[in-house]
């Protein structure tokens, strides 16, 4: 690196001298920067700044103590002269972001005229990437120094190009405009988390869209002056090559960094001790180098190592001593957390520290499908206040485990390096024991954001089986979520509740109409149990035939007297002594047939109507014609129950010729309309018997249904009758869908 380069940090800028000018990446906030270093060693000997930057990656203010990459710096160099977009990938722990940040921006910044910004989605609080990019964006697209503004362009921004009302040429045109002769370098880091964080396939499919649709291959022989370098873990390039333009985009413009060779291993360690004048004990870079040789991933723990060692230096030698009291290189993290987790759950005497700690991590772990499981940036509100203040303590200079980052509104907790979630052995044990908890609480995250926003919208909330585990995980983990959590939970349980509570007031009220439906059908069952015990009522009279006898003697001597009227009137007379010389001897054929099964109900309406007609004392006609009516209906009822369709069409015959008698008299009654539902409804009782006739059975009882809805708004029963009729409806549509399927 060149040598020349300096320090300087201002606003929310980060900045590396390089001779006379200053790289600045606009939007790039180390909040997991490691706190500075006391000036003496635990024995009180002086010592300068540490030169390594532990499980943090290198920025530019730290490019003179960058040591190691520089072949994938030039390889860089040379990509961003030809084409705009390209990725480096490389495993996890390789040092991507320290390629770029430390390596590529100051060099490119040595070589004059050019602006670098810089994004990652999992800074932002609502894991929002098309917010992340424009933020990246708007320093170099909107001119203002006023803080609030800037948040409100950016928030337009992300909105607009989110929705197609812009694009990102459009964007790079006033970029341009704006930056008349510079190059832009946008820095896409920790791409994967694309993968890991945008939970909305359709969000993350248009968002990696809009960002390819800004990086073009420029014509050949043409230096792009706009460049996108997104840096993203190996095991995460098969989830790229799915979305096929990314898969495409990535044909020929991928760097890839392997491992470093174990002379680039060795300037990493000794020359940025060399740069303070520190130097290591005969043998111990050896140890070092065989111990992080060809091990992917590997470089983080060497930093972090080098850093723990660096304060146990004994005049100005870092010593074997020290390697071996912090545990060498993959023991140092191991021990680190051990000793932080030891002292504040005071040796495992503070149950409830023990269960803080395991529910802070396990929150900060995105855990893996198919990938290592990896670190997840996680808003103040999911920690509450208690994860939050164990957090932050957590990122103290004496124990530096957690990066919190309280910067604007937007307050944040990591891991310091996904190292630990891999290298910490208790970490690793909470993560597969909870896994289960903390996969289901990912599921549920969207929803407790968007019900959050707006409680009284119910279509985010928790419903069939996502509610029962749901309801599972509350009464067995209430401790483990955060009070949003419970909150939706509780509401989701609230609307279930409520739910249950109208489908059972539905029940009891169908259950109410049910019991009233049986009540009826008793009724008519105990009618039927008393047919057995009524005897023969026609006492005094030696049977039917002198019935008869009686009866037509009285309609003879009826119709002499009638002989004696006019014309016209005797011509009705002897059709109303018809019908009425018809009922008796349809009353006489009946008990004769019938004989001890008729109900009382109907041997009643019987006796009163046939004695009505013999005693000749009548006071109103149509009253009379209407019993009739009733007992001809009722007897066509029973010979229905014995099967004898033949009687049955005798007594709807007769019964309808009485009912057109009254409607052409004028008689309006409210019984007529029931009886001639009545009579409706027996008629398709008798056709609903043979699959031929149930078409004729179907249009009687939508005619039953009409009248007796017109009859229950001025009698008695018509609720209980419209019920009735109903069911023998969809009992007919069964019997006919029954009947067309055995023909098929």
């Amino acid at each position: 690196m060149d040598p020349t380069v300096g320090v300087n940090v201002s606003g929310g800028q980060i900045a590396g001298i390089v001779g006379a000018g200053s790289v600045v990446i606009e939007n790039l906030t180390f909040y997991n920067r490691p706190s500075e270093e006391p000036d003496q060693t635990a024995g009180g000997e002086p010592i300068g700044a540490c030169p390594y930057p532990g499980l943090a990656y290198f920025g530019p203010e730290e490019a003179p103590l960058f040591f190691g990459r520089d072949a994938a710096i030039t390889r860089l160099m040379e990509a961003v002269e030809r084409q705009s977009f390209t990725a480096l990938v490389g495993a996890s722990g390789s040092g991507k972001s320290s390629v770029v940040l430390a390596g590529l921006a100051p060099r490119l910044h040595g070589a004059g005229n050019w602006l670098f910004s810089h994004f990652r989605i999992g800074t932002e609080r609502e894991r929002k990437p098309f917010l992340a990019l424009a933020r990246a964006l708007v320093p170099f697209y909107v001119a203002s120094e006023d803080e609030t503004e800037r948040l409100v362009n950016t928030n337009k921004l992300a909105s607009k190009l989110q929705q197609g009302e812009l694009t990102l040429p459009d964007v790079f045109a006033a970029c341009r405009s704006r930056n008349k002769g510079r190059r832009i370098l946008l820095i896409a880091d920790q791409f994967e988390e694309a993968f890991t964080l945008v939970e909305d396939e359709a969000i993350r499919t248009r968002f990696i869209d809009v960002l390819l649709a800004g990086f073009p291959d420029p014509p050949a022989g043409r230096i792009p002056d706009i460049c996108l370098i997104l840096t993203m873990r190996a095991d995460f390039y098969g989830r790229a090559l799915r979305h096929r333009p990314l898969a495409d985009a990535l044909q020929s413009h991928v760097e890839n960094l392997g491992p470093m060779h174990r002379e680039e291993l060795q300037a990493a360690i000794v020359r940025p001790a060399e740069s303070t004048g520190v130097t290591f004990e005969p043998g111990l870079v050896e140890t070092l180098l065989d111990t992080v040789e060809s091990k992917p991933g590997a470089l983080p723990l060497l930093q972090f190592a080098l850093r723990e060692m660096w304060g146990r230096q004994q005049r100005k030698k870092i010593t074997r001593k020290s390697y071996d009291e912090i545990g060498g290189v993959e023991g140092a993290l191991a021990k680190r957390a051990e000793t932080v987790f030891a002292g504040l759950t005071r040796n495992g005497g503070d149950p409830a520290m023990d269960k803080a700690f395991q529910r802070l991590f396990t929150r900060l772990v995105t855990l893996g499908e198919g990938q290592e499981d990896t670190r997840r940036v996680v808003v103040r509100a999911e920690l509450g206040d208690e994860g939050w203040g164990l957090a932050q303590r957590l990122a103290e200079e004496d124990n530096r485990l957690v990066v919190t980052d309280s910067s604007s509104a937007r307050e944040t907790a990591e891991v310091v390096h996904e190292a630990l979630i891999r290298h910490w052995p208790k970490l690793v044990d909470w993560i597969n024991r909870d896994r289960a908890f903390q996969s289901w609480l990912r599921q549920i995250a969207a929803g407790v954001e968007l019900w959050s926003a707006n409680p009284n919208d119910e279509g985010p909330l928790l419903r069939g089986g996502m509610l029962a585990q749901a309801t599972e995980w509350l009464a067995g983990r209430r401790d483990d979520l955060s009070q949003k959590e419970r909150d939706y939970i509780e509401a989701s349980i609230a609307l279930r509740q409520r739910a249950e509570a109208e489908k059972e007031a539905a029940r009891q009220a169908e259950i109410k109409r049910q019991q009233e439906l049986a009540e009826a059908a008793v009724q008519l069952a105990n009618e039927q149990r008393r047919r057995a015990k009524i005897a023969f009522w026609l006492g005094g009279i030696a049977g039917t035939a002198a019935i008869i006898a009686v009866v037509l003697a009285i309609f003879a001597a009826s119709e002499r007297n009638s002989a004696r009227d006019a014309t016209a009137r005797a011509e009705a007379s002897r059709d109303s002594e018809r019908l009425t010389k018809n009922f008796i001897v349809r009353v006489a054929d009946t008990l004769q047939v019938l004989s001890g099964v008729v109900p009382e109900e109907t041997e009643a309406l019987m006796r009163q109507t046939t004695e009505a007609i013999i005693s000749g004392k009548v006071q109103d006609a149509d009253l009379l014609t209407l019993q009739q009516i009733d007992a001809l209906i009722e007897m066509g009822r029973y010979f229905f129950d014995a099967w004898d369709t033949q009687r049955v069409d005798d007594f709807l015959k007769d019964a309808d010729e009485r009912l057109a008698k009254l409607s052409s008299a004028g008689a309006a009654r409210p019984e007529t309309a029931r009886l001639r539902a009545a009579s409706r409804e027996l008629a398709g009782d008798k056709d609903a018997i043979y699959p031929q006739t149930r078409k004729q059975a179907e249009q009687s009882y939508l005619q039953a249904l009409q009248l007796f809805d017109a009859y229950r708004k001025v009698g008695p029963g018509g609720e209980l009758a419209l019920a009735r009729v109903h069911r023998k409806l969809a009992t007919l549509k069964m019997l006919e869908d029954d009947y067309a399927a055995a023909a098929a």
